[in-house]
């Protein structure tokens, strides 16, 4: 899950600059904490013009603060980041709005914009001020000239909070340890432990890969979690998800070409993790772009069956 900071919630509301910086400064502290191997924390460069105090925008609170913090405040907001700008999901056209302010090019317009296509996203907000942010999760309008969609994203405002959510939310550091983390956060699919010894054991471990396989097993988590166990029928939420996310041009999921299933049908069959006398013809994928990697899993998912089996990730096999 990402998590980017909400500087819409800046609304000059902080009485003096001290009050802002060593609430900021105790978010920074966080991230700095945390280190390069958990997850990254999102900022928006135009952070700097938003209003700190009445008086003070952030830039000039922090130029203007003795506090211990204001370094590693301007480390992580001036030069590392990382920055939504230098990410920042594309394809949608439309204006996100809150309480009527467009905040688009903020933290809670990206967290919105990679919420409606599937990405878990959450801000931290900074609370007071004449917009109250201290509720969660926030709508966020998603509008169109020819209609408007509502996005919920989930919010928090205590930075002991941030602290543990980010906890929770780990990085890996290497295909095993990325494995064990989804085997332990997806609990609506069976993730093989075959799966580090198989093709993945030959790549290089590449932390951009790793991000964009987690956002795909979590679209299948979410799909399941809406999914009846006694006949596999899924609520309105999860088939619409699924849709999303298996139909036209850029879809995640697919199945195999016909051709493909018969050349390489030896190739999609893999062993079930549930019964090693079993094997299961898994043509239906994820796919990642970069480095050409692909999720093989069951689907459908027969009736009675609580959890989606995934039996392979790795690079793309039909590519022989």
């Amino acid at each position: 899950m990402r998590w980017y900071i909400n500087d819409s919630s800046l609304q000059g509301q902080f009485e003096t600059k001290e009050a802002f910086v060593s609430t900021l400064g105790k978010v920074a502290s966080v991230r700095s904490m945390l280190g390069d191997h958990q997850p990254r924390l999102f900022c928006a460069r135009q952070i700097w013009r938003r209003p700190a105090t009445v008086r003070m925008n952030v830039h000039e609170a922090v130029q203007k603060s003795r506090s211990d913090e204001k370094k590693l405040i301007l480390w992580w907001v001036t030069k590392f980041g990382p920055f939504i700008e230098d990410e920042r999901r594309g394809g949608q056209e439309g204006v996100f709005e809150f309480r009527s302010e467009d905040v688009t090019d903020s933290g809670l317009g990206e967290a919105a914009r990679r919420e409606r296509t599937g990405d878990s996203s959450g801000v931290f907000s900074f609370v007071g001020g004449p917009i109250d942010f201290e509720q969660t999760p926030l709508t966020v309008l998603y509008v169109l000239p020819e209609n408007r969609e509502a996005v919920r994203v989930s919010n928090i405002w205590d930075v002991r909070e941030l602290e543990s959510r980010l906890r929770e939310s780990r990085v890996a550091r290497d295909w095993p340890e990325l494995i064990a983390i989804c085997q332990e956060r997806f609990d609506r699919l069976e993730i093989s432990d075959d799966i580090p010894g198989m093709a993945l054991h030959r790549e290089t471990f590449c932390r951009t890969v790793a991000e964009s396989i987690q956002l795909r097993l979590d679209v299948l988590q979410k799909v399941m979690s809406g999914r009846s166990v006694s006949d596999g029928k899924m609520t309105d939420d999860a088939h619409k998800l699924w849709q999303k996310h298996s139909q036209g041009d850029g879809a995640w999921f697919s199945d195999e070409s016909d051709s493909n299933k018969e050349k390489f049908k030896e190739d999609l069959t893999f062993n079930d993790p549930s019964n090693s006398s079993e094997s299961l013809f898994c043509p239906w994928h994820g796919k990642i772009t970069r480095r050409t990697f692909r999720i093989h899993f069951q689907w459908p998912v027969p009736p009675g069956q609580a959890r989606l089996k995934v039996l392979y990730i790795g690079r793309k096999i039909t590519r022989r």
